[in-house]
């Protein structure tokens, strides 16, 4: 027995010291579990940024779907480098609420003095942490791009007040200037359309995000930062809006303010929905980090007694099943009453010290696992939100450039097809001038040959066989036919190739092009003589001049006059045939070079008015300054692929960046 037990005690010691290396190897693995997080957050990020600065390349700063999506990628660099700062930080217990339902006068009772405002709107742009670390007078403002300044705390409330009179005064700018521009809008579409430019470019955005005031006095913060957050929905020019997703993933635990006096006098399905569609915007529910905080429990007890009281706790655990870790019944009122009074038994009738025992319970044991575990469903939530965001840009992108070839591919079908149109048209009008000249020439060169003054045959041949005035009027008739279907083919794609974010506000836009091309066309005949619209190419000035002032003067001045001062008939009829012929073909040219220089250049404009309203949505200018398409597609190509990239590379895992039990030994 003895030697059996010497033999088994090697083997002991050696299942002990392999599980004290383990524990060490795993403690030292848990030491890097904030090293390996850290690495993974950044992976993220500079995907991210790869992508931004792979438009920030190409466009310029336009408040348009680029420069959108661009400082989307650049705030959302910033909350992941916000992830991993704060990873260093103390754990962050944020207080949200749906209403006013006592949540800056519970944040004082957990301070233990009075510092959120109270019975004031939040502010719709920024978050205050209470933070133990911070001299007494000692205020950090947080911005968008993780920058800090230090100020004092009559500084900060400076700044908010100035932040807060810009906001305002941006949103009474772009109020005055919807109702200057009202009148010129005749559909509510186009009208909310013109409202939402205008928010987009002009209502002001502070870019503070977090402003830290310092809260040494209270016990709660020795382990917490407390965190003030603005309500769930705030109104921007009137209309409620979302934000609460911009501060909720920085949260890593929750207290969740709830009415009390609600669950008594609503339904369970109401506040249910409510409920959801708040944690909707959120992104996601964790009820394990989430403590139900149901406020105002004070005047349940005044109308109904401890049995209302409990018959509503009842009542909120069984509504509320799921969505959070507990519920507390408590009175921010009495709360904050207990703690100026240092009242301990209102201290314990508010649920103040039930409340400290769930929070210390919930989340003091575990805060460093808990911040883990938050920071990667953050990360997770913002790999979605911003994938979203590329998504549909990608989307938009790919389908715009499509149209634009395609547009190009159209117009270019549309101004041949009418050429051909005004050829045959041009082609009818002198087939029936060939025959009536013709005619002429059989009918009246007895007579031309009867003429002997050379001025009156040339004013006989012109007037009576040529008939120049009605060379004119075909003149006349070609360019009002190309005006008619020229103009129609613009006037069909300068709706369908404009690109723009704002449809029903282009619409208006639309018609008041069609309004000015009518006024043009009015005019030219109010003058007597039809024009073609100008599309700034001159063509119907040169067309004129090319057919009158070209051969026709001349017609009688050579052979012709000298057969009919011979008198040979035949001879002469000849002639004027092969005059005929020079004439007719002359007039075929001109018109037809005429008609392409002019369908050339309504080709060439419609196309630049697709391509620099493309450039205008997507901010590509600097592509669009030669006339390189191919290149320009090919840019435009590319980035399509560096942001379906990022998305693959968002949609899966980062890479395991846990060290090998090798690294850890020798770390």
């Amino acid at each position: 027995m003895t030697k059996q037990l010497q033999e088994q005690a090697p083997v002991s010691r050696g299942i002990e010291l392999y599980e004290s290396l383990f524990k060490k190897v795993e403690l030292l693995k848990e030491n890097q579990t904030d090293a390996v997080i850290k690495k993974q957050l950044a992976y993220f990020a500079s995907a991210i940024q790869s992508f931004q600065e792979k438009i920030k390349n190409v466009y310029n700063e336009q408040s348009n779907k680029t420069g959108r999506l661009s400082k989307v990628l650049e705030e959302y660099q910033a909350k992941y480098t916000s992830l991993i700062k704060s990873l260093d930080d103390s754990f962050m217990l944020f207080v949200i609420g749906t209403g006013n339902y006592g949540k800056s006068t519970l944040i004082n009772s957990l301070l233990e003095q009075q510092l959120a405002e109270v019975d004031v709107l939040p502010k719709t742009w920024k978050i205050d942490v209470f933070r133990k670390d911070l001299a007494a007078d000692t205020v950090v403002i947080k911005y968008k791009n993780n920058a800090e300044c230090f100020v004092t705390i009559n500084e900060a409330r400076e700044i908010i007040q100035k932040e807060e009179e810009k906001r305002k005064d941006s949103e009474i700018k772009v109020g005055k200037k919807l109702q200057a521009q009202k009148k010129n809008i005749s559909t509510s579409e186009a009208f909310q359309e013109l409202r939402l430019k205008l928010e987009r470019e002009e209502i002001y955005e502070s870019d503070i995000v977090e402003i830290h005031w310092p809260a040494e006095r209270s016990s709660i913060v020795q382990d917490f930062y407390i965190v003030d957050t603005p309500g769930l929905t705030q109104k921007v020019m009137g209309d409620v809006r979302h934000n609460v997703q911009d501060y909720y993933h920085k949260a890593d635990g929750v207290l969740w303010m709830l009415d009390a006096t609600s669950i008594a006098a609503s339904n369970a399905k109401k506040l249910v929905e409510n409920l959801e569609e708040s944690l909707l915007q959120v992104g996601s529910k964790h009820p394990k980090n989430i403590i139900g905080v149901l406020n105002r429990i004070d005047l349940v007890y005044n109308s109904q007694g401890i049995e209302g009281v409990n018959q509503v706790l009842a009542d909120a655990k069984r509504i509320y099943k799921g969505y959070f870790r507990t519920i507390v019944p408590f009175s921010a009122k009495n709360a904050f009453q207990s703690v100026l009074k240092k009242d301990e038994v209102l201290k314990e009738e508010s649920g103040l010290n039930t409340l400290y025992k769930e929070i210390h319970s919930a989340f003091f044991q575990n805060a460093k696992a808990i911040q883990y575990d938050k920071k990667t469903q953050s990360s997770l939530a913002y790999n979605y939100e911003v994938s979203v965001r590329i998504k549909q840009y990608i989307k938009e992108l790919e389908a715009d450039m499509n149209t634009l070839l395609e547009s190009e591919k159209a117009i270019d079908k549309q101004i041949q097809k009418d050429v051909q149109t005004l050829q045959a048209y041009t082609d009818n009008k002198l087939k029936n001038y060939r025959n009536n000249v013709e005619r002429n020439i059989d009918l009246k060169i007895d007579q031309f040959l009867g003429v002997k003054e050379e001025e009156t045959q040339k004013k006989f041949v012109n007037d009576e066989i040529f008939w120049m005035g009605n060379v004119e009027n075909i003149s006349k008739d070609i360019q009002k036919e190309a005006h008619r279907v020229l103009t129609n083919s613009f006037t069909h794609f300068i709706r369908k190739i404009y690109f723009t974010e704002y449809p029903h506000l282009q619409e208006q836009s639309n018609l008041a092009i069609q309004k000015r091309i009518n006024v043009n066309v009015n005019v030219g005949r109010d003058q007597g003589e039809e024009s073609f619209v100008t599309y700034g190419s001159g063509i119907a000035a040169g067309l004129l001049a090319s057919v009158f002032l070209g051969p026709l003067g001349l017609l009688v001045g050579g052979l012709v006059g000298w057969f009919a001062k011979q008198g040979v008939k035949d001879k002469v009829g000849r002639q004027l045939h092969i005059e005929l012929d020079k004439l007719i073909t002359n007039l075929l040219n001109e018109i037809k070079n005429g008609t392409e220089s002019m369908a050339e250049a309504i080709q060439e404009e419609l196309e630049e008015y697709a391509l620099s309203s493309f450039a205008q949505v997507y901010s590509f200018d600097s592509l669009i300054q030669g006339d390189d398409l191919d290149e320009f597609g090919e840019t435009i190509h590319g980035i399509i692929e560096e942001g379906e990239q990022v998305l693959d590379i968002l949609s899966k895992p980062a890479p395991d960046y846990s060290p090998s039990l090798k690294e850890v030994l020798f770390s």
